[in-house]
């Protein structure tokens, strides 16, 4: 059997065949579902390494699907890429209903959360949190408009913890923050591509001072070589990272667990903090916690 239906996707189709696959070739349908573009221009060895499976694996992958080889493969991933990826979100088109509008984009969702929680990891994510919750201060980067939206949120909640806590999205702000820190100082980074001049500068910096870098990035991106740990998660490369949405639900979750895992780490101190905002807000409007619903009381 031969998948040569271009009007079929591609992409559907491996994730709907990933129970039937040996876990080796699972690993190499994870590595394709998350980078296609680069798989479909990558020898066989490379896919083969990414991946951690030997080189005949990547052929048997593409068989089980149905293709004669890699290179069969590869041409339909072209195909897909070029013709069946729709230009605002990979798996919606425009012939779809509100309902499969909504199924697609929040299973789309769904499915990045559980890739995220497959590619982080436990022992990074335990030193982050234990960092944190040890730090003297803590300022926040982010390079871009989503990033930038992401390092502020994280200053609010780490704030609201009573950790010292800034957010900078200023490239020259970023610098200043640096070079005032120091051994007992953290920097959080943000950025999806890890690419930006003025970031990598001011990180740099920073450690040069001796604060700890957490770098929530790509893997293998300029930003996560150039910090001290580094929570690294990989995204389909279709338009809808660009826009924004994808990469904003995983990094938001990422920091959803450092917030939590530090706050428990905190214990009374961060309990205790946000108990007495709770006290000084409450009266003027503001709920740090949803307001208890008091039971109407019955009468006998």
């Amino acid at each position: 059997m031969t998948f040569s239906d271009t009007s079929s996707d591609l992409f559907n189709l491996i994730r709907s065949r990933l129970p039937e696959l040996a876990d080796a070739q699972q690993r190499v349908a994870t590595t394709i579902l998350n980078d296609p573009e680069w798989a479909m221009q990558a020898h066989v060895s490379e896919i083969a390494r990414r991946s951690e499976v030997s080189d005949p694996t990547i052929v048997r992958f593409c068989q089980a699907l149905g293709f004669r080889g890699l290179r069969d493969f590869k041409l339909r991933i072209a195909q897909q890429v070029a013709l069946g990826s729709s230009a605002l979100h990979r798996t919606v088109t425009a012939d779809d209903s509100a309902a499969e509008l909504i199924g697609k984009v929040l299973h789309s969702s769904a499915d990045i959360l559980l890739d995220v929680e497959r590619q982080l990891s436990p022992a990074l994510v335990e030193q982050a949190i234990a960092t944190l919750a040890n730090a003297t201060r803590v300022d926040c980067y982010g390079a871009g408009t989503t990033s930038g939206y992401i390092a502020s949120d994280t200053q609010g909640r780490l704030f609201r913890l009573g950790l010292n806590a800034h957010a900078y999205t200023d490239a020259n702000m970023q610098l200043f923050s640096a070079a005032t820190l120091g051994a007992g100082d953290v920097v959080i980074a943000v950025s999806h591509f890890g690419r930006m001049p003025s970031l990598l500068e001011a990180v740099a910096v920073a450690r040069e001072q001796g604060a700890t870098v957490i770098a929530i990035t790509q893997p293998d991106t300029l930003l996560a070589n150039a910090c001290d740990l580094a929570l690294t998660f990989s995204l389909p490369p279709s338009v809808n990272v660009y826009v924004g949405s994808d990469s904003c639900v995983a990094h938001l979750s990422i920091l959803d667990v450092l917030i939590v895992g530090v706050a428990f780490r905190r214990g009374a101190a961060g309990v205790g903090q946000l108990k007495r905002l709770q006290d000084i807000l409450s009266p003027h409007g503001l709920e740090v916690f949803p307001p208890r619903k008091t039971q109407k009381k019955t009468s006998p």
